[in-house]
């Protein structure tokens, strides 16, 4: 009965199933039945734009992960993650999530959007001042990598990377 209320309480509180795509769902394809321009014209304009994300009170974490620069708002039991282009800053797919682990794409490329796995200790604070940087070389290690594997291109997923001057974990670039 114990790891039942357990499970039930950590999935309300976002710590559990349904809270990082990592969790459920990710590596498929979900199909978008809205291209990010309409939702960009519908009102989410915080979420279009990668500045726009990280400066954001709706905005509660961030990570680097799967080729993308990623964004976590969420509520009690519900919430999105908005996935940007790490050159140009701008919203590429945003997917929704509830309990227990359901994802569905909001907005994204008519063909879908494939989910990476973007594990929980990859996310840190949007607003995390501790943090600042200018260049990866301002960041640190990042405790919470895997540094088993050097990324092809050459950088170390062990490092933090200076992404919109916060250092935020970084995951190994997509081909």
């Amino acid at each position: 009965m114990i790891p039942l209320v357990m499970s039930l309480l950590l999935g309300l509180l976002g710590c559990g199933n349904g809270s990082h795509p990592s969790d459920g769902g990710s590596g498929s394809s979900l199909t978008c039945p809205n291209s990010v321009e309409a939702f960009c014209a519908s009102g989410h304009e915080t979420q279009c734009s990668w500045s726009s994300e990280i400066g954001s009170t709706a905005c509660q974490s961030v990570a680097v992960c799967g080729g993308y620069l990623v964004a976590n708002e969420h509520g009690v039991d519900t919430g999105t993650f908005s996935y940007y282009d790490t050159t140009t800053g701008q919203v590429l797919a945003v997917v929704a999530y509830g309990v227990p682990g359901s994802l569905t794409c909001t907005a994204g490329p008519s063909a879908g959007f494939v989910v990476p796995a973007c594990p929980p200790t990859d996310f840190v604070g949007c607003t995390d001042t501790s943090h600042p940087c200018v260049e990866d070389t301002d960041c640190g290690p990042n405790p919470a990598a895997s540094c088993a594997r050097i990324c092809p291109d050459g950088t170390n997923p062990c490092v933090l990377a200076c992404v919109a001057n916060q250092c935020v974990p970084r995951d190994c670039p997509t081909p």
